[in-house]
C-alpha cells in the first residue's frame, strides 16, 4: 500500500494536543476517497489549530464548533480557506470516537435550524469553504424568507 503522505512531514507536523489523531484523521480521509496529494495541506491545518489549542491551553475533550470557529477568525479579513472544511471534518471524526462531544445548541426557530443544519451539511458533507459558504446560505434564508415568511 502506497504511504498517504511522507512520514518526515507527519512527524513534524506533530504538536500539540491532537497529534495523536492525525493518523486516524488520515485513514478516515483516505477512506473517504480523498487524492494524496490534499493530505499535506489537511495535515498542516490540523497542526495550525493544534497549535493554537496548545498555546491557549484548551482542553480537547472540550473542543467544539466554537472553538473552531474562534480559530477561523483569528485572523480579521483573512480566508484560510482549506482549514474550515478539515477542521469540521476533524472535529465531527474526534465527537465520532468519543474525544470530544457536540454541545447542544439553542433550538431557535424552525427557520434557524434549518439554515444551521444545511450550513453544517454545506460544511462537513460538501467540503465548502466559508467564504463559498456566505452565498449559499444567503440564498437559502432568502427562500425560506421569501416562501415561508421570517416567523418560521
Amino acid at each position: 500500500m502506497k504511504t498517504f503522505i511522507d512520514p518526515n512531514l507527519l512527524q513534524r507536523l506533530r504538536v500539540g494536543p491532537l497529534a495523536p489523531y492525525l493518523d486516524a484523521y488520515l485513514k478516515h480521509i483516505e477512506q473517504e476517497g480523498f487524492l494524496p496529494s490534499s493530505a499535506p495541506m489537511q495535515m498542516y491545518a490540523i497542526a495550525r489549530f493544534s497549535k493554537w489549542l496548545r498555546d491557549r491551553q484548551f482542553d480537547l475533550h472540550q473542543v467544539d464548533e466554537a472553538a473552531v470557529n474562534r480559530f477561523l477568525k483569528r485572523d480579521p479579513g483573512v480566508v484560510h480557506t482549506c482549514e474550515s472544511a478539515t477542521l469540521r471534518r476533524l472535529l465531527a471524526m474526534l465527537q465520532q470516537i468519543g474525544v470530544t462531544v457536540a454541545r447542544a445548541s439553542e433550538p431557535g426557530t424552525c427557520h434557524q435550524r434549518f439554515i444551521v443544519d444545511y450550513r453544517r451539511y454545506l460544511l462537513r458533507e460538501r467540503g465548502l469553504a466559508e467564504a463559498t459558504l456566505v452565498y449559499f446560505v444567503r440564498f437559502a434564508e432568502q427562500f425560506l424568507s421569501a416562501r415561508f415568511g421570517n416567523e418560521t
